[in-house]
C-alpha cells in the first residue's frame, strides 16, 4: 500500500476551516437571496432555494469530528512509509482549523449557527 500524499493529509486537516468557509458561502447566499441578513427564526434556511448548499452544511457537520482521527491514523501511515515525514504542519493546521470551528460553532457570531439550526 502506497503511503498517503502530504496534500490529502493537509486537506484532510483543514477541512473544519474549508467548512466553515462553506457554511458563511451559505451565509452570504442567502443575504443576497433574502436582501437582509438572516436571523434566527427568520427566515427558515430549509424553505431557500439552496437544498444541496443546506444538505453540505449538514453533512460536513457530521462528518467533522472523525476527522483529528483519520487525520492522525494517517499521519501514522505516512511515518511508518516514511520516516523523514513528521506531520507538524498537518496536526498545526487541525489545531486552526478545529479552533475556527470551534468558534462558529460555540461563540457564533452573527447569531447565524443559531439560525441555521432553528
Amino acid at each position: 500500500m502506497r503511503a498517503v500524499s502530504t496534500r490529502t493529509i493537509h486537506t484532510l486537516a483543514a477541512t473544519p476551516l474549508l467548512w466553515v468557509a462553506w457554511f458563511y458561502l451559505y451565509v452570504i447566499r442567502q443575504r443576497i437571496h433574502l436582501g437582509f441578513w438572516p436571523q434566527p427564526y427568520r427566515p427558515d434556511p430549509k424553505d431557500a432555494d439552496y437544498a444541496i448548499h443546506h444538505l453540505s452544511i449538514y453533512l460536513g457537520w457530521a462528518v467533522i469530528p472523525v476527522i483529528p482521527f483519520v487525520v492522525i491514523g494517517l499521519i501514522a501511515h505516512r511515518q511508518s512509509k516514511d520516516a523523514r515525514f513528521k506531520g507538524r504542519l498537518a496536526l498545526g493546521l487541525l489545531a486552526l482549523s478545529y479552533a475556527c470551528y470551534w468558534t462558529v460553532v460555540h461563540v457564533d457570531p452573527g447569531q447565524y449557527w443559531e439560525w441555521f439550526l432553528d
